[in-house]
């Protein structure tokens, strides 16, 4: 993603920032679905303490990314810390690269989205991860499932998908799959009818998706190398 922005025009800072923004706000809006599942509650029996631990977890990563863009200078500090300690690892001048981390914060600061540029960013993350659940839920209907609440279904997506953000392996699998069979199999499915679900749910999310970005990838590339100018004798 990174090459790819920077092959549009973007400038480093300015991809370094869309890609960290995009990420928190993804990461806020999984967390305000967790809130929500466990609100529901799994067979509607809700715990009070993980409720209010996840909405103060969710509010206090809000604020401190609130901080963050009021006050830049904590971006330095942190940047110089880390650079700090890995130049003490490696052995190199503890200066070495702090002007290039200063020049990289203050080109961040530059970057001022409106209030609503968050707004709409958080709705459409939003609706990326409701989609993906209603992918789940199909997913259950589909091989015959029809006893998973809503509060389950959340609860054991949020599992998986908290699961998907450890990069052991591409895309989680085995690590995702076993997640959700797990949260599913505690909230009172069989292992034979979670497992089916999981399954059925992946090729479509990971699977069919995937093979459908590598088919839209050589297409790109096809449709490039035909109208790219030929050169006389090249």
């Amino acid at each position: 993603m990174f090459r790819r922005l920077r092959t549009w025009g973007a400038s480093t800072p300015l991809v370094a920032w869309t890609m960290l923004a995009s990420g928190i706000i993804s990461s806020l809006a999984l967390g305000a679905l967790g809130i929500l599942g466990a609100t529901v509650g799994v067979r509607a029996h809700a715990d009070p303490l993980t409720v209010g631990g996840e909405i103060l977890g969710v509010l206090g990563l809000a604020f401190a990314i609130r901080e963050l863009v009021r006050r830049p200078e904590l971006l330095v500090c942190a940047g110089e810390r880390v650079l700090g300690w890995a130049n003490a690892f490696l052995r190199r001048p503890a200066a070495s690269g702090v002007d290039r981390v200063r020049a990289l914060v203050e080109q961040l600061a530059l970057v001022r989205p409106r209030p609503r540029d968050w707004v709409l960013g958080g709705v459409f993350a939003g609706l990326n991860w409701i989609g993906d659940l209603l992918c789940l839920i199909a997913a259950c209907r589909a091989v015959g499932v029809t006893d998973v609440g809503i509060g389950l279904a959340m609860t054991a997506y949020v599992a998986g998908m908290a699961a998907s953000s450890i990069p052991l392996i591409p895309g989680g699998i085995g690590v995702v799959d076993g997640a959700l069979i797990v949260a599913f199999v505690a909230g009172g499915l069989g292992t034979d009818e979670a497992t089916a679900a999981v399954m059925l749910y992946r090729l479509i999310s990971f699977a069919l998706i995937g093979a459908i970005g590598w088919a839209v990838l050589f297409a790109a590339r096809f449709a490039r190398s035909a109208t790219a100018p030929r050169h006389p004798g090249g």
